[in-house]
């Protein structure tokens, strides 16, 4: 795809020109409107993409949002940009009001690296409270469907309208069942016990809520986890290039014949993605087949030809089978030091891709 292309060409030199950009202007410049040329919009054409449109607010004259993208003459998407660095969380309020006072059907905030899109879904003419979508370019392929809606030529108002609904609507049914599992309410219970044909009495609810939240955790994890091991499955089956090293380690790690422990392992569906993550950042410098993982109690291991000795990284996700307030991957220099770096989620392991590599060509 060529958009995917384009963005992934723009995603390799963010880092090197986020450094030369130390202003708003310059992101604008550096960032913002090579994405907008990447959709394919004619960034020097202000009929196309205007710079600088005005948004008059009441008596507030002058008041201008940084650009419009415009089809027949009218604005469609208005762009508020803000400098790389700052947290758009707190940036939000100036797109509103210029949102409200145009004809644009949707609004995006961005500081050249994430870009929220909102529209107006609860109430005409004013602009959602939440985006409907978000999309990072250092994480290009993530959302390259969804972003594929606002290219140029692609941008289909009334289709875009149709699609955010039903984005926003998933949202709230996921929302709901994830309260839900977390916290079954007495409502839930009762569909449950009503179809186990038991009596929804005060005691029986009461007795059955935590069995049905530990039963649905557990159905939900089991089977996206076996998904995943699934598609591992067979993607290792068509692995001719093992290693004899890596297969006489299978056969004769003394911990895998420790049943005890192996029962307290359990395989979460985080470490997975991340292990995914991990292995989608190397497929340019080693074959996806080679990287493999392995969990403890302690940590979850990434290695490379299934080798204890030839650690890719560590991931500190779970404690007990509760989510840990801080979470960490460990990176390994030359000498097979380990130094632990603190991530929010395991979308921050991109940020150390340039290390992975290192790691993994020293073992070539």
């Amino acid at each position: 795809m060529e958009l995917l292309e384009s963005l992934k060409r723009l995603s390799e030199r963010v880092d090197s020109v986020k450094e030369a950009a130390p202003t708003e202007e310059a992101t604008k410049n550096a960032l913002v409107l090579p994405f907008l040329n990447a959709l394919g919009y004619d960034v020097f054409n202000p009929r196309e993409v205007a710079p600088e449109y005005t948004c008059d607010f009441g008596i507030k004259k002058g008041e201008k949002v940084d650009f419009a993208i415009c089809q027949d003459g009218a604005p469609l998407l208005l762009v508020e940009c803000k400098h790389w660095g700052q947290n758009l969380d707190k940036h939000n309020g100036q797109l509103f009001r210029y949102f409200a006072v145009s004809k644009a059907q949707f609004g995006c905030l961005t500081n050249g690296v994430e870009y929220r899109f909102y529209g107006d879904l609860d109430n005409p003419n004013i602009l959602d409270s939440s985006p409907f979508f978000t999309y990072r370019i250092d994480a290009p392929e993530r959302g390259i469907e969804a972003i594929s809606r606002f290219a140029k030529g692609a941008l289909n108002a009334p289709e875009v309208v149709k699609w955010a609904r039903a984005q926003k609507d998933s949202a709230r049914v996921k929302s709901a069942l994830t309260r839900e599992f977390a916290d079954p309410s007495a409502d839930f219970v009762r569909v449950v016990l009503s179809a186990l044909e038991i009596n929804a009495t005060p005691k029986t609810i009461e007795q059955f809520a935590p069995i049905v939240k530990n039963a649905v955790s557990q159905i939900v994890n089991d089977r996206i986890a076996s998904a995943f091991t699934r598609a591992l499955n067979a993607d290792e089956s068509n692995d001719d290039a093992q290693t004899p090293e890596a297969a006489s380690e299978e056969n004769s790690t003394p911990e895998q014949e420790k049943l005890a422990v192996k029962d307290r392992i359990v395989t979460t569906v985080e470490e997975l993605e991340a292990f995914f993550l991990v292995r989608s950042l190397l497929r340019n410098v080693v074959a996806p087949t080679r990287v493999k993982h392995r969990d403890s109690i302690s940590y979850f291991a990434i290695l490379f030809d299934d080798n204890n000795r030839k650690p890719i990284c560590r991931l500190y996700l779970e404690s007990g089978g509760e989510e840990r307030k801080k979470k960490f991957i460990g990176l390994f220099d030359k000498d097979k030091n380990e130094t632990r770096f603190p991530i929010k989620s395991i979308d921050d392991i991109y940020r150390f891709e340039k290390e992975l590599t290192e790691t993994v060509q020293l073992y070539l």
